[in-house]
C-alpha cells in the first residue's frame, strides 16, 4: 500500500514539475532589450504562429499567445487597422520572408545587450537592406528594441525586390504566396486550392477567388 502511495505521489510531482517546464518554455516573453534578441524572439514566435496559421489551428492558446509575442518584436503604431489579425499576420509573413532570405552571417551580427552598451547603439540596419531595428526613445515601449515602423511600412516593397532571391536556412513554399491564397477562417485552404487556377490570379490586391468567395459571403449575410 505503501509503495503504491509513493508510485502515485511520485508520478504526480513529476506531471506537475513537466507541466511547469511547458508553461514555462510556451509562455516565454519577447526579449526585446537589444536587436539580437528581438530577432530571436521573433524568429522563435514567428516560427509558432506561422504553423498554426498554416494548420488552421490560431484559435488555439499557445498559438495567441505566440501571436501577441510577435507583436511585441514590431513597431505597429503606423500600421492601419492593426488590431485585425488579418492585417498583423501579412506582416509577420512579408518579415520572415526578407528575414529567411538574407545570410546568417548578416543575422548573427545582430548585436546582444552588452554590445548595445558598450556602443550605445539605437539602430541596427540588416545588410544593404531597409530592415532596420530601432530603440524606442518614448512611450511604454521606450529603450525597447523594435522592427522600426518605417521597416513595417516597406515591407511589400522589399518583398518585391527580394522574392527572386534564394532562402538561406532551407528550401520551402513562399508563405505569402500562401497568404495570398489564405480564404481566411470561412472557407479552409483545401477548398481554394481545389478551385481552377483562374481563381488564383491577382486581381488588385487579392486573388480572384478569394473575391468571389467574399462578394458570396457579403450576399448570404443579406439572406
Amino acid at each position: 500500500m505503501t509503495r503504491v502511495l509513493f508510485k502515485t505521489l511520485l508520478g504526480l510531482c513529476l506531471a506537475i514539475f513537466s507541466a511547469l517546464v511547458v508553461s514555462s518554455t510556451t509562455l516565454e516573453l519577447s526579449d526585446t532589450s537589444s536587436p539580437n534578441q528581438t530577432l530571436a524572439s521573433f524568429m522563435r514566435n514567428s516560427s509558432i504562429v506561422i504553423e498554426h496559421w498554416q494548420q488552421e489551428s490560431l484559435h488555439l492558446k499557445e498559438a495567441q499567445y505566440a501571436y501577441s509575442q510577435v507583436q511585441r518584436t514590431m513597431d505597429l503604431s503606423m500600421v492601419p487597422n492593426r488590431s485585425r489579425t488579418v492585417v498583423v499576420m501579412e506582416k509577420v509573413i512579408l518579415l520572415r520572408e526578407l528575414l529567411d532570405r538574407i545570410e546568417q552571417e548578416t543575422l548573427q551580427r545582430a548585436p546582444n545587450l552588452e554590445q548595445v552598451d558598450e556602443q550605445g547603439i539605437e539602430h541596427w540596419r540588416f545588410g544593404n537592406t531597409e530592415i532596420v531595428i530601432s530603440r524606442q526613445m518614448e512611450g511604454e515601449r521606450r529603450d525597447q528594441f523594435l522592427f522600426s515602423s518605417n521597416t513595417i511600412q516597406s515591407l511589400a516593397r522589399w518583398y518585391r525586390t527580394m522574392s527572386a532571391s534564394p532562402y538561406y536556412v532551407e528550401k520551402r513554399p513562399d508563405y505569402y504566396q500562401e497568404f495570398l491564397i489564405s480564404p481566411g477562417p470561412l472557407f479552409s485552404k483545401q477548398l481554394i486550392q481545389s478551385l481552377p487556377q483562374s481563381f488564383n490570379r491577382l486581381h488588385g490586391s487579392l486573388p480572384y477567388g478569394n473575391g468571389l468567395l467574399l462578394l458570396e459571403h457579403s450576399s448570404c449575410a443579406d439572406c
